[in-house]
């Protein structure tokens, strides 16, 4: 889901929506209220993954994976609205997850970009997962530096993990634009997922490698990606990861 002036894809409140009609009215009305100050942009897209990972972890198993995502961006407000679902294709009872993120961008010029977000999660029928998780974010980004960077961290208050990830990208022009990202994840505090014990320390190393083709308002996005887990209780064995997104702008 892109934003504006960020490199990195990421992903309101969709549980508290379902069960409080109240809180759902005025959040219709904050939305309107948004989107009567100026323009709104929007995005629709899915995805296809050989394998779904989050965060270095492997939730849905080894499985190839599907998303559905959509988001709206308020220039105006600066504030963005992300909803996504996940689904695993083979044995699609086997995992599934829902999130809606609500973001705040501020500018520093033309170069440094900080956000926060909330974050809620829905894992309906994931073993040892509570059906709702909530977690809170900040990043920042250099966006004109010789290397990108992009540093973000995610506390989430249920599962009580703190999370942190620190990534660099370099574009350069082939036949077609591609993006390389390297990154690095670090987990502050042990916390439980899944079932699954996660230490403190670094979790995750990933190289990524992307391109794009833009046809009118159509952006198709191969990427591969290779995990290196470094917590191999958890993680298991290094990973190869496919994945395609097919995105629409308007």
């Amino acid at each position: 889901m892109g934003i504006p002036g960020c490199f990195i894809d990421d992903k309101m409140l969709i549980c508290a929506m379902i069960r409080k009609p109240n809180l759902t009215i005025f959040l219709l009305l904050l939305l309107s209220g948004i989107s009567a100050r100026g323009e709104v942009y929007a995005n629709m897209s899915a995805d296809i993954f050989s394998s779904y990972v989050f965060r270095g972890l492997s939730p849905a198993g080894r499985q190839a994976a599907a998303a559905l995502n959509a988001s709206a961006y308020f220039p105006a407000a600066h504030i963005n609205i992300s909803q996504w679902y996940v689904n695993s294709l083979l044995q699609p009872a086997d995992y599934h997850e829902s999130g809606t993120m609500f973001s705040y961008y501020h500018y520093f010029g033309e170069r440094f970009v900080a956000s926060g977000n909330m974050t809620a999660y829905l894992y309906p029928a994931v073993p040892a997962m509570p059906f709702l998780t909530l977690e809170f974010g900040l990043a920042f980004s250099d966006l004109v530096s010789v290397i990108p960077y992009y540093i973000e961290t995610y506390l989430d208050v249920i599962l009580k993990s703190w999370y942190w990830k620190f990534t660099g990208g370099y574009n350069f022009d082939l036949f077609l634009p591609v993006n390389l990202t390297l990154s690095a994840g670090v987990n502050l505090l042990s916390y439980t997922r899944a079932g699954h014990v996660i230490d403190r320390g670094f979790s995750d190393l990933s190289a990524q490698l992307s391109t794009y083709i833009s046809l009118k308002n159509w952006r198709i996005t191969p990427k591969i990606q290779y995990i290196i887990p470094l917590d191999p209780s958890v993680n298991g064995s290094m990973l190869l990861q496919a994945a395609v997104n097919i995105g629409y702008s308007f």
